[in-house]
Protein backbone atom coordinates (compact mmCIF):
# COMPACT_ATOMS: atom_id res chain seq x y z
CA UNK A 1 0.00 0.00 0.00
CA UNK A 2 3.01 2.51 0.78
CA UNK A 3 4.39 1.35 -2.53
CA UNK A 4 1.67 2.21 -4.66
CA UNK A 5 0.94 5.65 -2.27
CA UNK A 6 4.11 6.95 -3.76
CA UNK A 7 3.60 5.84 -6.80
CA UNK A 8 0.82 7.88 -6.98
CA UNK A 9 2.70 10.54 -5.47
CA UNK A 10 5.85 10.41 -7.89
CA UNK A 11 2.99 10.34 -11.04
CA UNK A 12 1.50 13.70 -9.69
CA UNK A 13 5.04 15.13 -9.08
CA UNK A 14 5.84 13.66 -12.55
CA UNK A 15 2.44 15.65 -13.95
CA UNK A 16 3.28 18.36 -12.63
CA UNK A 17 6.66 18.78 -13.84
CA UNK A 18 5.21 18.62 -17.21
CA UNK A 19 2.63 21.65 -16.70
CA UNK A 20 5.59 23.24 -15.12
CA UNK A 21 7.45 23.13 -18.17
CA UNK A 22 5.18 23.85 -20.08
CA UNK A 23 4.18 26.86 -18.20
CA UNK A 24 7.88 27.68 -18.48
CA UNK A 25 8.49 27.45 -22.40
CA UNK A 26 5.33 29.48 -22.85
CA UNK A 27 6.14 31.72 -20.18
CA UNK A 28 3.72 31.19 -17.76
CA UNK A 29 4.20 31.78 -13.85
CA UNK A 30 4.01 28.36 -12.62
CA UNK A 31 3.08 30.36 -8.88
CA UNK A 32 0.50 31.84 -10.06
CA UNK A 33 -1.50 28.66 -10.75
CA UNK A 34 0.29 26.06 -8.51
CA UNK A 35 -2.97 25.05 -6.78
CA UNK A 36 -4.97 24.20 -9.54
CA UNK A 37 -1.90 22.38 -11.52
CA UNK A 38 -1.14 20.58 -8.09
CA UNK A 39 -5.10 19.41 -7.94
CA UNK A 40 -5.43 18.06 -11.46
CA UNK A 41 -1.57 16.39 -10.97
CA UNK A 42 -3.37 14.20 -8.58
CA UNK A 43 -6.34 13.71 -10.28
CA UNK A 44 -3.93 12.52 -12.87
CA UNK A 45 -1.99 10.34 -11.19
CA UNK A 46 -5.17 8.67 -10.04
CA UNK A 47 -6.30 7.54 -13.58
CA UNK A 48 -2.86 6.90 -14.75
CA UNK A 49 -2.80 4.54 -11.83
CA UNK A 50 -6.71 2.71 -11.94
CA UNK A 51 -5.91 2.36 -16.35
CA UNK A 52 -2.68 0.66 -15.88
CA UNK A 53 -4.22 -1.77 -13.35
CA UNK A 54 -6.71 -2.04 -15.66
CA UNK A 55 -4.28 -2.92 -18.14
CA UNK A 56 -4.88 0.19 -20.49
CA UNK A 57 -1.83 0.92 -20.37
CA UNK A 58 -1.26 1.81 -23.96
CA UNK A 59 -3.64 4.85 -23.74
CA UNK A 60 -1.85 6.49 -20.61
CA UNK A 61 0.27 9.16 -22.54
CA UNK A 62 -3.10 10.32 -24.36
CA UNK A 63 -5.20 10.19 -21.27
CA UNK A 64 -2.51 12.14 -19.87
CA UNK A 65 -2.60 15.09 -22.51
CA UNK A 66 -6.23 14.70 -23.10
CA UNK A 67 -6.12 16.08 -19.65
CA UNK A 68 -4.12 18.42 -19.24
CA UNK A 69 -5.02 20.49 -22.38
CA UNK A 70 -8.97 20.31 -20.90
CA UNK A 71 -7.11 21.75 -17.32
CA UNK A 72 -5.18 24.35 -19.72
CA UNK A 73 -8.21 25.16 -21.73
CA UNK A 74 -10.76 25.04 -19.26
CA UNK A 75 -9.33 26.27 -15.64
CA UNK A 76 -6.18 28.27 -17.10
CA UNK A 77 -8.46 29.49 -19.38
CA UNK A 78 -5.62 29.24 -22.65
CA UNK A 79 -7.22 29.27 -26.09
CA UNK A 80 -8.12 25.64 -26.81
CA UNK A 81 -5.08 25.33 -29.93
CA UNK A 82 -2.54 26.47 -27.51
CA UNK A 83 -3.29 24.50 -24.49
CA UNK A 84 -2.74 21.29 -26.74
CA UNK A 85 0.49 23.54 -27.63
CA UNK A 86 1.43 23.48 -24.56
CA UNK A 87 0.57 20.03 -23.02
CA UNK A 88 1.70 18.16 -25.73
CA UNK A 89 4.90 20.15 -26.02
CA UNK A 90 5.53 19.45 -22.20
CA UNK A 91 4.70 15.73 -22.67
CA UNK A 92 6.95 14.68 -25.68
CA UNK A 93 10.28 16.98 -23.67
CA UNK A 94 8.95 14.44 -20.78
CA UNK A 95 9.55 11.26 -23.17
CA UNK A 96 12.92 12.34 -24.34
CA UNK A 97 14.21 13.48 -20.49
CA UNK A 98 12.29 9.60 -19.33
CA UNK A 99 14.47 8.34 -22.31
CA UNK A 100 17.96 9.80 -21.23
CA UNK A 101 17.22 8.56 -18.02
CA UNK A 102 16.78 5.05 -18.87
CA UNK A 103 19.86 5.07 -21.39
CA UNK A 104 21.96 6.02 -18.31
CA UNK A 105 20.23 3.62 -15.92
CA UNK A 106 20.81 0.96 -18.47
CA UNK A 107 24.62 2.06 -19.06
CA UNK A 108 24.89 1.86 -15.79
CA UNK A 109 23.08 -1.77 -15.61
CA UNK A 110 21.01 -0.62 -12.75
CA UNK A 111 17.48 -1.90 -14.07
CA UNK A 112 16.71 -5.68 -14.67
CA UNK A 113 16.48 -7.17 -17.90
CA UNK A 114 12.87 -7.86 -16.87
CA UNK A 115 11.87 -4.37 -16.08
CA UNK A 116 9.46 -3.13 -19.21
CA UNK A 117 6.94 -0.70 -19.36
CA UNK A 118 4.01 -3.18 -19.86
CA UNK A 119 4.56 -4.48 -16.54
CA UNK A 120 1.36 -3.92 -14.07
CA UNK A 121 2.10 -1.02 -11.01
CA UNK A 122 1.14 -3.67 -8.32
CA UNK A 123 4.04 -6.00 -9.42
CA UNK A 124 6.51 -4.88 -6.21
CA UNK A 125 9.65 -4.90 -8.18
CA UNK A 126 7.92 -2.91 -11.17
CA UNK A 127 6.68 -0.25 -8.53
CA UNK A 128 10.38 -0.32 -6.81
CA UNK A 129 11.77 0.67 -10.25
CA UNK A 130 9.27 2.81 -11.80
CA UNK A 131 9.71 5.25 -8.69
CA UNK A 132 13.54 5.28 -9.10
CA UNK A 133 12.48 6.07 -12.49
CA UNK A 134 10.18 8.89 -11.89
CA UNK A 135 12.26 10.63 -9.00
CA UNK A 136 15.37 10.84 -11.13
CA UNK A 137 13.23 11.76 -14.51
CA UNK A 138 11.26 14.61 -12.05
CA UNK A 139 14.75 16.25 -10.47
CA UNK A 140 15.28 16.66 -14.58
CA UNK A 141 11.78 18.04 -15.43
CA UNK A 142 12.05 20.56 -12.76
CA UNK A 143 15.63 21.98 -12.99
CA UNK A 144 14.92 21.92 -16.52
CA UNK A 145 11.79 23.64 -16.08
CA UNK A 146 13.47 26.43 -13.42
CA UNK A 147 16.38 27.17 -15.38
CA UNK A 148 14.34 27.66 -18.51
CA UNK A 149 11.99 30.18 -16.41
CA UNK A 150 14.98 31.85 -14.65
CA UNK A 151 16.39 32.24 -18.05
CA UNK A 152 13.83 34.08 -19.89
CA UNK A 153 14.11 31.53 -22.55
CA UNK A 154 10.74 30.40 -23.85
CA UNK A 155 7.69 31.71 -26.60
CA UNK A 156 5.88 34.68 -25.38
CA UNK A 157 4.03 35.41 -28.34
CA UNK A 158 -0.04 35.88 -27.69
CA UNK A 159 -2.37 33.39 -26.28
CA UNK A 160 -5.34 35.69 -26.85
CA UNK A 161 -8.47 33.81 -28.09
CA UNK A 162 -8.50 36.54 -30.44
CA UNK A 163 -5.31 35.67 -32.22
CA UNK A 164 -6.42 32.66 -33.15
CA UNK A 165 -7.46 32.82 -36.82
CA UNK A 166 -7.50 29.85 -39.57
CA UNK A 167 -4.53 30.94 -41.16
CA UNK A 168 -1.48 29.49 -42.69
CA UNK A 169 0.55 28.93 -39.15
CA UNK A 170 -2.50 28.09 -37.67
CA UNK A 171 -3.22 25.55 -39.49
CA UNK A 172 0.42 24.33 -39.73
CA UNK A 173 0.06 24.23 -35.81
CA UNK A 174 -3.13 21.89 -35.76
CA UNK A 175 -1.92 19.50 -38.34
CA UNK A 176 1.66 19.58 -36.49
CA UNK A 177 -0.28 18.90 -32.77
CA UNK A 178 -2.24 15.99 -34.09
CA UNK A 179 0.38 14.53 -35.73
CA UNK A 180 2.35 15.03 -32.33
CA UNK A 181 -0.57 13.22 -30.08
CA UNK A 182 -0.63 10.26 -32.56
CA UNK A 183 3.38 10.10 -32.89
CA UNK A 184 2.97 10.06 -28.64
CA UNK A 185 0.52 7.32 -29.01
CA UNK A 186 1.96 5.13 -31.20
CA UNK A 187 5.56 5.54 -29.48
CA UNK A 188 4.33 4.23 -26.41
CA UNK A 189 2.54 1.14 -27.70
CA UNK A 190 5.42 0.41 -29.64
CA UNK A 191 8.10 0.70 -26.48
CA UNK A 192 5.06 -1.59 -24.39
CA UNK A 193 4.88 -4.77 -26.97
CA UNK A 194 8.44 -4.67 -27.73
CA UNK A 195 7.86 -3.19 -31.26
CA UNK A 196 10.93 -0.45 -31.30
CA UNK A 197 13.32 0.35 -29.30
CA UNK A 198 14.04 3.42 -27.11
CA UNK A 199 16.66 4.98 -29.90
CA UNK A 200 14.17 4.78 -32.43
CA UNK A 201 11.53 6.09 -29.80
CA UNK A 202 13.75 9.36 -28.92
CA UNK A 203 14.81 9.82 -32.54
CA UNK A 204 11.44 9.85 -33.68
CA UNK A 205 9.84 12.16 -30.63
CA UNK A 206 12.82 14.38 -30.62
CA UNK A 207 11.78 15.28 -34.32
CA UNK A 208 8.06 15.52 -33.43
CA UNK A 209 8.94 18.25 -30.45
CA UNK A 210 11.30 19.99 -32.79
CA UNK A 211 8.61 20.37 -35.28
CA UNK A 212 6.21 21.67 -32.46
CA UNK A 213 8.97 23.79 -31.41
CA UNK A 214 9.91 25.30 -34.83
CA UNK A 215 6.03 26.12 -35.53
CA UNK A 216 6.31 27.64 -32.06
CA UNK A 217 8.92 29.98 -33.41
CA UNK A 218 7.85 30.89 -36.63
CA UNK A 219 4.46 31.89 -34.99
CA UNK A 220 6.37 34.06 -32.35
CA UNK A 221 8.18 35.41 -35.38
CA UNK A 222 4.98 36.28 -37.65
CA UNK A 223 3.85 38.23 -34.58
CA UNK A 224 7.17 40.34 -34.19
CA UNK A 225 7.38 40.74 -37.58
Amino acid sequence: MVGISLYIVLTALQAMGILYLSYSVFRYKFASYWRETLFVSFTIACIVYFVRVLDLKAIVPLIMCLVMILFLWLIIRIPFLFSALMAVTGYMALIILETVVLFLFDHLKFLPQSYTLSNNPSDASFLTYANILMIATNVLLYGLSWWLYRKGYGFAFSFDSRTVQFKKETAVLLVVIVQSLIVIGMIYFSIINSHINLMIAAIVNAISLGALLYVSLRKEHSENA
